[in-house]
């Protein structure tokens, strides 16, 4: 039983290949397209700007693609939102978390597996607890986040001190602490229960992040310049073991970097001023800033 702490390790997450909708207006199509490009290897967030977007056909493609999805309102705090929404989500602590119970003791369940777990959130699951099976409920926490890596130097592979030969010999044992107070909550009334879990302190992973920005002629005005401001705050809190690019479409798709780069000084610098000079495209091939 209990909710176990489990340590954070970085995660790898391949950038999205292409415009899959390019060219695409059937809906259905495009639901595919994206699915088929994902094949569940990362989330995808979706952000629709102002009210004449079709927000549930966004919610769809971001649920089918364990993403999130958010309407940004046209008004002075536009940055705030986008920005808002990006610090959402942009803490990963844990990957493919799973809230286990007993099989033959629990129905009725609400979402129990989630593929992130990001700083500052939290998880809920609520359920049945069968009759008479209340003396054997409990909770369990299983999460993939952590690694081990051991990499031994010259002098540890020597097999004396003085020798030049090199051997490992010996057991290597790891030993780690997965024991935390309040790591979770568990509330239990009438047979129906609420379990809250909510793990403190965890090492934040390093993520990869493909910025995929909409630059046709619907988001001129205000929305292409708070886009462009909320970008430039973005960039800046891109950690050191970060790895991202940036893609433009409108009637066409160009990639800043093709690939994700590291998030050095130089890159963030050279991305800022590529979203500083980026304008609309009303055609294919106008309005893309230098690579």
């Amino acid at each position: 039983g209990g909710c176990p702490k489990v340590p954070s390790c970085p995660t790898r997450i391949p950038s999205l290949p292409g415009c899959v909708a390019a060219g695409v207006t059937d809906r259905t199509q495009i639901l595919k397209n994206v699915r088929d490009a994902i094949r569940g290897r990362f989330p995808l967030y979706n952000l629709g700007f102002g009210r004449d977007v079709d927000l549930n056909f966004l919610e769809v493609m971001s649920l089918e693609n364990n993403g999130r999805v958010q309407r940004i309102y046209e008004d002075h705090d536009a940055t705030q939102q986008l920005q808002g929404f990006y610090e959402q989500v942009a803490n990963p602590l844990l990957r493919d978390v799973e809230l286990l119970y007993p099989r033959e003791a629990v129905s009725d369940l609400t979402q129990h597996r989630h593929k992130q777990y990001y700083e500052g959130s939290e998880i809920m699951v609520a359920g049945r607890i069968a009759d008479h099976k209340l003396s054997s409920f409990k909770a369990d926490v299983r999460a993939d986040a952590g690694h081990v890596l051991f990499r031994p130097t010259v002098s540890q592979q020597q097999t004396c001190p003085t020798c030049s030969t090199t051997l490992l010999n010996g057991d290597f044992k790891v030993t780690y602490d997965v024991n935390r107070d309040n790591v979770c909550d568990l509330l239990v009334a009438n047979n129906y229960f609420a379990h809250f879990f909510a793990p403190q302190n965890l090492r934040k992973l390093n993520k990869n992040v493909v910025f995929v920005i909409d630059i046709s002629t619907s988001m001129e005005g205000q929305k292409v310049k708070q886009t462009k401001e909320a970008l430039h705050k973005i960039l800046g809190d891109l950690r050191p073991g970060d790895h991202f690019d940036l893609v433009l479409f409108g009637s066409a798709v160009q990639s800043w970097k093709g690939s994700l780069v590291q998030a050095s000084s130089a890159n963030l610098e050279a991305a800022r001023n590529f979203v500083k000079q980026f304008s609309l495209a009303g055609g294919r091939g106008r309005g893309l800033g230098p690579p």
